[in-house]
């Protein structure tokens, strides 16, 4: 009690957790990951092996062949540290392993299926299976898979759902509770192996089954709405229904929250249907592969998740809206496809998924001419530099092929190096607030140009020879007047709790790539302590060392330091700025303009609307 910072003078009545487990990280797994040792998948049998015997020589009494059930009593005793205590010494000493999310760009080389052009596969003798849409690394892209309709482009930067990922388990290695991305559909298939124990809760009961959670656990909830989504929550079916039965929770229903559970054995598919909640664990060692994909009545599901992912901060996979556009572009002008997929689904199930697309399509250019009429938004918007988006990807390219070739810092740069640091980044085009892919036209924020604006200001003041005094001092951007960087201002104005130091994440660079993507965002705000308090050299040198590391980290990652805005997010920011702080925002925005509001407005009434009618498609906006 009293090693704990603060420390509590009072044992807590209720359950209690520290600040630490409270405050949490969106997104972040609850899991270490371990870099050190690498194993084969031959030496990872054994280890798994071997585990499991000395777990049922000390646990079980010398079965050396648990039934399925026993195993999953002696799981959920684990997790719970057991029903009288008798875990809670030994699970510290229970370490569990999990070869997870294993993947490559290219799916051919990782996954366990033959695919095309894999010289370790015999392409002829096994054509049939390398061309079965069962084939996880072709079913994204299925006859009657929406993904299908995604740009070439758009699909490489979805992996986990386009492109499968494997997963190789020990025994109670696990997988929380979650659904899956976008509320799409999966299928994952078990190569070979130990069974792998599965818990599912249906659709229905969704929403139930969040608010018990947030009933039980109503502090973690607090801290971190998504928590859901961030794969670290177990909770046993037996307490799913105790916890309802005995603790009295309010339901929206009075209906229970039901919990189904299937075994899969090696060579079997689980597929899991939209905004399902499943969880489960490894009975031992197993290969599994998993992919998503979509069907048309998966639609209505993919738009609820766009809306929750706004509401608890979650970022979008992939930009469900422009995956409409192009489902109504693509059959609208591929008369082979729209046959393919009406034999498949049927005129009625075709008609309505093209129904729902133009709606929901139709809304959203909608409301982005609502913002069209904000005059105040527009007239900032009028002030701030504006790139067309095409353009903008052109010249990039071009600058991109064309560093190739140069030195830098002594050493030549590859085409594989500068491609892998500067290509395509989809953080490129989420908003930085609402976590949702930006459409049609969005603002971003550099914060390289607000330092080096901060830089000539001082140069600036050195060259007056004199120091500012009070009520005389140069203007800050900020109503605090302590030299915070854009980023930390928005931060403020958007209410965000957690903050991070420039230098720490410039300094804690991780080799990671996935981890790489959301660094090159975290630049937030520098030492308050810097500002016309010392001396103006001083501030100055602080300055100029800052815009430096920034720039080398520029030169690595093409979008370190800039930041993007929706509209919307935009609105509400300058919305709770004064005068002076929009003057210095413009200075280091840029407008990005993709699709004008009246070009999308011909396309909607000029070719969308006509071609639908033709189905007996009533169109209504």
């Amino acid at each position: 009690m009293y090693c704990l910072n603060p420390a509590l003078r009072v044992v807590p009545k209720n359950d209690w957790y520290c600040d630490e487990c409270l405050r949490g990280t969106n997104g972040d797994y609850g899991f270490e990951e371990d870099y050190s040792n690498i194993f084969t998948l031959t030496d990872f049998e054994e280890y798994c092996e071997e585990e499991k015997k000395n777990f049922c020589e000390t646990q079980l009494h010398g079965e050396m062949n648990p039934s399925i059930d026993q195993l999953e009593a002696e799981f959920w005793k684990l997790v719970d540290g057991g029903s009288n205590g008798t875990y809670e010494a030994d699970r510290e000493q229970i370490s569990v392993r999990y070869g997870a999310d294993i993947h490559k760009d290219d799916a051919e080389e990782v996954s366990g299926f033959p695919t095309e052009g894999n010289s370790l596969i015999d392409q002829e003798a096994g054509r049939k299976y390398i061309d079965s849409p069962f084939n996880l690394t072709r079913l994204p892209f299925a006859g009657g898979s929406l993904l299908r309709y995604f740009q070439k482009e758009d699909r490489n930067q979805m992996s986990g759902i386009t492109i499968p990922w494997l997963y190789v388990g020990s025994m109670f290695s696990t997988f929380c509770w979650h659904k899956e991305d976008h509320y799409t559909l999966s299928a994952n298939y078990c190569h070979m192996g130990s069974t792998k124990k599965w818990y599912a809760i249906p659709a229905r009961d969704c929403q139930k089954f969040e608010a018990l959670c947030k009933s039980i656990a109503p502090d973690y909830f607090k801290k971190q709405p998504g928590l859901l989504h961030q794969m670290t929550t177990l909770i046993s079916p037996h307490d799913i229904a105790s916890f309802q039965q005995y603790r009295n929770i309010k339901l929206e229903s009075d209906d229970f929250v039901h919990c189904y559970s299937v075994n899969q054995e090696a060579n079997e598919f689980v597929i899991t249907f939209p905004m399902v909640y499943h969880a489960g664990f490894n009975c031992g060692f197993n290969v599994n592969e998993a992919v998503n994909f979509t069907m048309p009545y998966w639609l209505g599901y993919g738009e609820q998740a766009v809306c929750d992912y706004i509401k608890d901060g979650k970022e979008d996979v992939f930009n469900y809206y422009g995956l409409l556009r192009n489902i109504m572009d693509i059959l609208m002008n591929d008369k082979e496809e729209y046959k393919n997929i009406e034999d498949e689904f049927g005129q009625w199930t075709v008609t309505a998924m093209l129904d729902h697309c133009f709606l929901s399509y139709s809304e959203q250019v909608r409301q982005f001419g609502l913002l069209k009429n904000d005059k105040k938004l527009q007239s900032i918007l009028a002030q701030i530099p504006h790139t067309d988006f095409e353009e903008y990807q052109q010249e990039r390219q071009r600058k991109l092929l064309a560093g190739c070739t140069h030195h830098r810092t002594g050493r030549k740069l590859s085409v594989q190096k500068e491609q892998e640091d500067n290509t395509y980044d989809p953080d490129e085009f989420i908003c930085h607030e609402c976590k949702a892919f930006v459409n049609y036209q969005w603002i971003e924020v550099d914060i390289l140009k607000k330092i080096a604006a901060d830089l000539q200001d001082i140069s600036n003041t050195n060259g007056q020879k004199q120091l500012p005094t009070p009520g005389n001092s140069p203007p800050k951007f900020g109503s605090n007047n302590k030299g915070e960087d854009i980023e930390s201002e928005w931060k403020q104005i958007m209410e965000k709790a957690r903050e991070e130091g420039l230098n720490e994440s410039i300094k804690n660079n991780e080799s990671h790539a996935g981890m790489r993507l959301r660094k090159r965002r975290k630049i937030v705000r520098n030492d308050n302590s810097d500002t016309y308090e010392l001396s103006s050299d001083y501030a100055k040198q602080r300055k100029e060392k800052m815009l430096n590391r920034m720039k080398n980290k520029r030169r690595k990652h093409y979008n370190f330091g800039k930041m993007v805005f929706c509209l919307n997010c935009f609105t509400r920011g300058i919305s709770k700025m004064d005068p002076t702080q929009i003057e210095q925002l413009k200075k280091i925005s840029v407008v990005y303009d993709r699709e004008s509001y009246e070009h999308l407005r011909e396309h909607i009434e000029k070719t969308l609307e006509p071609k639908l009618g033709l189905l007996g498609i009533k169109t209504h906006h």
